[in-house]
Formats: C-alpha cells, structure tokens, sequence
C-alpha cells in the first residue's frame, strides 16, 4: 500500500472511530429521548410511563426543547397530553429499568404512581398537547438540570408521561421524541430557580362526603414556611416568574392561581385567563403550563396566591382509610401531623375492605378524611412554576448581568 493510500486509509479509520464516538453528557449541545412505541386498544385510551436515566456528572443548562408526539395521523386517534420531569430525591433506584412502559391504572393519572413515593420531589421541565411543539426560555435564561445519585453513578433522573385517545376501531401505535437543548455557551445570565410553593399542603382536610378549598400565597420578601418541607428556593426580593402550572391529585377539582397587589386580588398582569386569573386548572392529570415571555414581575407586597378544591366522595371516590378510633374518620391535616410529631403527614392506613385492616385500631375499613400525602390516593396542592430574581434596577432584564455559563 502506498504511503498516500496508507495515510488516507489510517485517516479513514481515524474519522469513523470519531464519528462513533458519543460525547460525554456533559459535553452534549442536546439530549435525545423518547417514549417507546406502544400500543393504544380500540374505542380506549392508555397512558404510559417511563424512565430515563441520562448519564451526567454536571448541570445541564436547558434553554428549550422540542417534542414530537408521533402517531395521530387522524381525527380519531390523537394525543391527549405528554409531560416531562427531572426526579431530583434520594430514591432513584425505585424507578423501573430504563425504558420499561408502564400502563397507568385508572387514578394513576400523570405518572403520580410511578417510581418512588415522594412526588413532590419532581420539576416539571417540558409538556405539549399537540402533534410538535417547540419552546425557549427568553434569551439570557436556562434552567439546570442537576443530577442524582442512581447506583454509584449520576444521572439526570428524568419521567416521561404521555396519554393517548384511540376512538377508532382498531389498535393505534404512538410513540414520542424529545430534544432537550443546551443553552450556547456564553449565553446565559441568570438561571431559573425552580417556584414550588407547597404550604397549603399542610392544611387540606376534607372530611367524608364534602367539598373543601384550602390557599397559600408565595410573595416574595415574604416568611418562607416551606422550604423545611420540601418547597423550593424563596425570593427575598422582587422576582421574575418565567412559568407556572399546578399539581393536584385525583380529588382535586379546581386549581386557581390570582394575582395580589398587597392584599387585593387584581387581573394577572400578563397573560391572564379569561376570568382575570393567571391559571385556572380543572384536571388534575393534565396540568396547563402558563409561559410568561417576558417573565412576569412580582415585587415585594405583591404574590401569587393559589387555591386548590377537593372533593371526597361528592362527585369524586372516597377515600378509604383504616379506622383508629371508633366513630372519628381516620387522617389528620399534615400542619397537625408535624405539630405531633407523626412526620409530614397524617394520612389514613389505605384499605380497601376490614381485612387489610386486622390488627390495626379497630380493624375496620372506614370513609377517612382526605388530607396531604404521597400516595396517589391521598392529596396535594402544590404551585410549581420557576423564577429568578429581578435585578439590581428591579426590572427582569438580565442582559447587563455577568455570563453564568
């Protein structure tokens, strides 16, 4: 072989190895994911769940994303919602292997019964309810993807739910593609903290056979009750609301977001709904993602107040729980179980009939009280969104602050 011939070839093999060479996580520009393809019945619908560990030793700076939901080519089979979080809690390993599909039960909805029990430890990173959709965090911004501890490795630990509608008469296939992108480098100014307010946790108790509201408002300047309770970082000044969206469970009916101008409840400032709030949800399972381009400013005296309703046993199931006491329904609100000394909450033992009651309390299976829990037969309320804060101007122009990135 000639000495140009052996340069070419060695040049050849030298390219290949590096084309088949994937770049380690942290020196990806994107992050590809997919939901496997899986079969929808007839005249049915089906929602999955799956799991995606991505290899990844640092923060993965997310400035957007596109997802693709691949099989409604007609009217009759369409997608109903898909729904993208990072995991960030302790318990990694109690998710399936990765890319196993999972068939929701019926009160399983959005993927509450999915991998470990501690659902408030998810961020809702990316969600669409059409065929494709692309999305950007306005210029300057990202949001970090941290990874976990999974197995002597990290990861980033990331859920990935989609519900489809077959109302046709044979059975459907869908499947759904996900693009993650890295925000360039020098680009970014300030990262999106995560908004997860959970106070009003702590005070849901709705007895059998009744409808109740509890609310919380997060203002920034304000106490911050839930950061020892697994709530997210809490601005001590003006803040910069990038998103919001809510998360109840199963009994919930109603979740309203409002705007406060001290104490008075004013139209949201930016995207208001059409009753004046800036979110209004009605479906537990399928939460609505309210962007703000350009992030809505929330000074100090001002906040955003949210409302959850619950129902139990009224046009809702009924929660069922072991009976302690004769004649008192089981489950006391979580703000009384840390009072008490129970933990974070005061859920009823779950049964179904007496026997997976015996030798608890008075061995009987009884409408309980519905209050805050893990389990998606209790309940939550919960205002997730994200924010950064204002700058030194007290505006949400990020352009005159220094690169993060």
């Amino acid at each position: 072989m000639s000495s140009v011939r052996r340069r070419s070839f060695v040049l050849a093999v030298a390219t290949a190895a590096a084309l088949a060479m994937a770049p380690p996580a942290d020196a990806r520009r994107t992050i590809k994911l997919r939901v496997p393809r899986f079969v929808v019945p007839p005249n049915s619908n089906r929602e999955v769940c799956t799991f995606v560990p991505v290899p990844m030793s640092k923060p993965f700076d997310l400035s957007g994303s596109v997802i693709v939901n691949l099989g409604g080519d007609e009217l009759s089979f369409t997608t109903h919602h898909f729904l993208m979080w990072v995991y960030q809690g302790k318990d990694v390993d109690r998710f399936p292997p990765k890319g196993q599909i999972v068939v929701m039960k019926p009160g399983g909805g959005a993927c509450l019964d999915f991998g470990p029990a501690d659902t408030n430890q998810r961020t809702l990173i990316g969600g669409a309810q059409q065929p494709r959709l692309e999305t950007r965090l306005p210029a300057g911004l990202a949001q970090q993807i941290t990874p976990v501890a999974s197995g002597g490795r990290s990861v980033a630990a990331i859920i990935l739910n989609s519900h489809w509608i077959n109302g046709g008469d044979r059975p459907r296939k869908a499947a759904v593609k996900v693009t993650l992108m890295a925000a360039p480098k020098h680009s970014v100014h300030q990262f999106v903290l995560p908004l997860f307010d959970v106070v009003a946790n702590g005070f849901i108790k709705v007895p059998p056979d009744q409808v109740q509201s509890v609310k919380w408002a997060w203002q920034p300047g304000g106490t911050d009750y839930g950061g020892g309770i697994g709530g997210g970082a809490y601005p001590t000044g003006p803040a910069c609301v990038t998103s919001l969206t809510s998360h109840m469970h199963k009994r919930g009916t109603l979740f309203t977001i409002d705007f406060l101008d001290g104490n008075t409840v004013v139209p949201c400032p930016q995207n208001p709904q059409p009753n004046g709030t800036c979110l209004t949800a009605t479906d537990y399972a399928h939460p609505p993602q309210i962007p703000f381009v350009p992030p809505l400013l929330v000074n100090v005296g001002q906040g955003l107040r949210y409302t959850c309703t619950h129902d139990n046993g009224v046009t809702r199931s009924i929660k069922m729980g072991c009976e302690e006491q004769a004649g008192v329904p089981p489950g006391v609100d979580a703000y009384t179980a840390i009072l008490s000394g129970l933990g974070t909450t005061g859920a009823a033992r779950p049964c179904a009939t007496d026997a997976d009651c015996a030798g608890f309390g008075t061995g009987k299976c009884v409408p309980a009280n519905l209050v805050f829990g893990f389990t998606s037969d209790d309940d939550m309320c919960i205002m997730p969104g994200g924010w950064y804060p204002a700058n030194a101007q007290g505006n949400c122009d990020v352009s005159g602050l220094p690169l993060r990135n």
